[in-house]
């Protein structure tokens, strides 16, 4: 089954890691959306990680914003992140389980 983990600013990229681990041991392509990982941290290169969301906030430098602005500049660019992740999982095969914090599920039945 193809999966898709969702955490767009990767707060919780270790246990992403494992449970992307688990799943590909158990025989699942698992692809990770989230935010670039910065130079510092480094993901696992066996999982893959699509970069999706937060790349224009920082290409404009927004983390050097003051707080309000930077934190509504990053509510739009979530909104249209999801936007963008939902015609990404869209344009996949069908069978694609997305897990997220809400958990949203999709077989390929359709079912939830």
């Amino acid at each position: 089954m193809r999966i898709a983990l969702i955490d767009p600013s990767l707060f919780t990229l270790p246990y992403d890691l494992k449970l992307a681990e688990g799943l590909q041991q158990a025989g699942h392509e698992v692809t990770l959306f989230g935010k670039a990982v910065p130079p510092e941290e480094t993901a696992d290169a066996a999982v893959s990680l699509r970069p999706h969301f937060y790349g224009e906030l920082a290409a404009l430098g927004a983390e050097r914003w003051p707080g309000g602005l930077g934190k509504a500049a990053k509510g739009l660019s979530h909104i249209r992140g999801m936007w963008r992740l939902a015609e990404a999982l869209e344009a996949r095969a069908a069978g694609t389980s997305s897990i997220s914090n809400g958990c949203r599920c999709r077989s390929s039945t359709g079912r939830f």
